[in-house]
């Protein structure tokens, strides 16, 4: 369990919303579990208010003046704020549905063309706290040494690597290098 100081964030938007609203119900749920953000993230959150300032104000109000209050949190690493904001008129105590599985990131399906492969992902009801878990690898290519553009009969699309001379190689090998073009294309117009 998450220790109240690495709580930083849900304990301030929690504390900014019950000053500014005083709310009868407020549900503040962290799911940046369910994300692709390292383990205890604080990047995505749930908010559930219900208060008696939202009486009579329409829906895109109500999220607009929550996020107003939390300007400083999205500005600074939540990256996404799901708001259910409801009048106590409104609220009928009904379970509030739940969030969708995280479509981004490392979705159902990853092609990797670079190395040659494919990697099938799924997260299922039962993983939500663990890491994407990968369920097939089906290799695309068995080619050795295929450049990085697939295409077999390729003689390399690249100049040779700094690292190790390949005209081939991976993306491990020119993290950081200078690319170097003899010719580049813009617009459809062939420049030098």
């Amino acid at each position: 369990m998450m220790s109240t100081a690495s709580k930083c964030v849900e304990n301030c938007i929690r504390a900014k919303l019950q000053k500014r609203f005083n709310p009868k119900v407020l549900q503040l749920v962290n799911e940046s579990y369910m994300h692709n953000v390292p383990k205890d993230s604080e990047t995505h959150f749930k908010v559930v208010i219900v208060s008696d300032e939202f009486e009579g104000m329409p829906l895109i109000k109500r999220h607009r003046l929550v996020n107003t209050i939390l300007t400083d949190e999205l500005k600074s690493g939540v990256h996404a704020l799901s708001i259910v904001a409801k009048s106590p008129n409104q609220w009928k105590d009904e379970p509030v549905e739940s969030s969708p599985n995280c479509r981004g990131g490392f979705g159902n399906k990853i092609v990797i063309h670079k190395f040659s492969f494919l990697v099938i992902r799924k997260q299922t009801d039962s993983d939500l706290n663990n890491e994407n878990k990968i369920l097939n690898i089906q290799l695309i290519n068995p080619n050795a040494g295929i450049c990085d553009c697939n295409d077999e009969k390729c003689v390399g699309c690249f100049w040779p690597c700094e690292t190790c001379s390949s005209t081939k190689c991976g993306h491990q090998c020119r993290i950081n290098r200078d690319w170097k073009y003899e010719v580049w294309e813009r617009q459809g117009r062939k420049q030098t």
